[in-house]
């Protein structure tokens, strides 16, 4: 195999240059707002090239023979321009550039990347991590690269299985996953519950029996001989919206899962904060109303209690009695809610802008706590958009003062179901440097 340099190229300077058998260099390039990434290989025989000239200049050697070096070199740099392969970047404004091929030239002589769908992805320079996102009913691997999602394995279910079945299973994924690679990647898990990510031990999940006290971290890396990284599902899910999503380019910011329970994570001065016990962010749990209805830890009024989607199918079925109409459906979920404010339902309506008035009252303490700049909103019951955010932003605003919120931004995650699989993949990736 013929030998070339890679080296990533920043806009402002040469970095990460490294030997890898068959490689390339990679570059940013743009003009305005397009942008993209260009490629190319250099081969050894031009770094002769550098080379001859150097001794020749640096080095009072004979004048013909530095003379035969320089052409013997430029000989072979000419031989082996007849087998490169050059690239070229298709962008658009604001979109990465996409690679196509100017001439003939087989993928499999890119080692790394054999078997893998997308020219894009295969040339790309960010490392491969794998994320786990564990939910309580399904557990969800993906292959991850940057902000993109390589390849997904198939989810499975947690319930009526003991955590070394559910560890074996997750064994069988990652390995999976990476078996076109040329080995095992670093790995995140998210999980629901309090996990300990110094140490890598869940002390308990949410709601999934028997993982009290796990050393997963130990267990997995063991059997697979890479790091292994646990994170809480929520700041898991926060990191991958800081890295790549709707909290980019911040420095504060707080980011609130809205779904069976309602989970929240903290970004501050640019970091994950996890505090003192590894428990901060968790505004599902903090008080709206303390004659409220009791919390799950004794907290009267907490916020889940009142925006949790269980919590609002029951609101919603007994604002409909109350209100002498038929629900829409039996279970009256959120997504039940949204299709009926559509369509004009009264009832439906009021209870979105209870929802927001609840979410701006929360957010509203933090707010004067934090002073973020942007609070990120994800979950199903954020796929209210419209029907929710407006209300939040009222309430609040009515809470707050203009010196702290004239700036503030909320707006719903854009990364989606794949932000708790992406931040793990992220953190498990920062955590080995």
């Amino acid at each position: 195999m013929s030998s070339f340099w890679k080296v990533d190229l920043t806009p402002s300077n040469y970095t990460r240059a490294h030997f890898e058998g068959q490689v390339f260099l990679t570059g940013t390039v743009g003009a305005g707002s397009t942008t993209g990434r260009a490629m190319f290989f250099v081969p050894r025989s031009l770094c002769l090239v550098f080379c001859a000239l150097f001794f020749g200049v640096s080095v009072p050697l004979r004048g013909r023979c530095s003379l035969c070096l320089v052409l013997c070199a430029l000989f072979l740099e000419c031989l082996s321009l007849l087998g490169m392969r050059w690239w070229q970047v298709d962008s658009a404004p604001h979109q990465k550039g996409v690679f196509r091929s100017e001439q003939c030239f087989s993928l499999s002589h890119i080692p790394l990347q054999t078997g893998l769908n997308s020219v894009k992805n295969a040339h790309s320079h960010l490392p491969f991590a794998v994320g786990v996102d564990f939910g309580g009913t399904s557990i969800k691997p993906a292959l991850v690269q940057g902000a993109q999602i390589i390849k997904r394995g198939v989810p499975f279910d947690p319930q009526h299985h003991t955590a070394e079945e559910t560890l074996l299973k997750m064994e069988a994924a990652i390995r999976e996953l990476c078996v076109d690679l040329p080995g095992l990647v670093p790995v995140g898990i998210g999980l629901p519950g309090f996990v300990d990510s110094l140490h890598g031990i869940v002390h308990g999940l949410s709601n999934v029996v028997g993982w009290d006290e796990v050393p997963v971290s130990k267990l997995l890396s063991e059997r697979l001989q890479v790091p292994v990284i646990l994170e809480n599902d929520a700041n898991a899910m926060a990191y991958g919206e800081w890295l790549y999503g709707a909290a980019a380019n911040t420095q504060h910011a707080v980011c609130v899962t809205l779904g069976t329970g309602v989970g929240g994570a903290l970004i501050l001065d640019g970091k994950l904060f996890r505090g003192a016990q590894l428990a901060a962010g968790e505004l599902g749990h903090t008080s709206i109303d303390l004659n409220g209805p009791s919390g799950p830890y004794g907290n009267l009024g907490c916020l889940e209690m009142y925006v949790g989607n269980h919590h609002i199918s029951d609101r919603a079925l007994a604002a409909y009695t109350a209100a002498g109409l038929s629900a829409p459906t039996a279970e009256c979920t959120p997504l039940d809610l949204c299709v009926a404010a559509h369509a004009g339902c009264k009832v439906a309506l009021g209870l979105w802008e209870s929802i927001g008035n609840e979410l701006g009252s929360a957010f509203a303490n933090i707010v004067w706590i934090l002073n973020p700049d942007v609070i990120v909103v994800g979950g199903g019951v954020a796929k209210a958009g419209d029907l929710l955010f407006p209300h939040i932003e009222r309430s609040l605003k009515s809470r707050t003062s203009p010196v702290i919120n004239s700036r503030l931004r909320i707006v719903p995650a854009t990364l989606g179901n794949d932000a708790g699989a992406i931040g793990c993949a992220a953190l498990a990736l920062s955590a080995v440097g």
